[in-house]
């Protein structure tokens, strides 16, 4: 099996401060990631969800969320930190659509700085 480069974030939701908030774990670039992969790094952050962004046309994401032991439906906080991740590396205001299990959700952000990222 071939090493594989995966970028990595833990992101700190509803906060200005780090090492506060709800933490979520964030892969904005998870399209070659198998659903077992998924599972494995979600145990290894070990944060109440990680959020993995699995390709998206003209502004279109799935996004598929994981606990340390199982693939959830959906998670907010971890929608926020995939969102914030997404708006960081872009310009500003960034907006998406997300699809995940029960359907779709709109996020918009506009941030002027980095604030709670680890």
């Amino acid at each position: 099996m071939e090493a594989q480069s995966l970028e990595l974030s833990v992101i700190d939701a509803f906060t200005d401060e780090a090492f506060s908030g709800n933490p979520a774990g964030v892969v904005l670039q998870a399209s070659g990631l198998n659903e077992g992969q998924m599972q494995r790094i979600a145990r290894e952050v070990n944060a109440s969800e990680t959020a993995f962004l699995v390709g998206g046309d003209a502004g279109l994401f799935k996004v598929r969320f994981f606990t340390p032991t199982q693939e959830v439906d959906f998670c907010g906080h971890a929608t926020v930190a995939i969102a914030s991740a997404r708006s960081w590396s872009r310009a500003n205001p960034f907006s998406c659509d997300c699809r995940c299990r029960p359907g779709r959700c709109r996020s918009s952000f506009g941030l002027t700085r980095s604030v709670g990222s680890r």
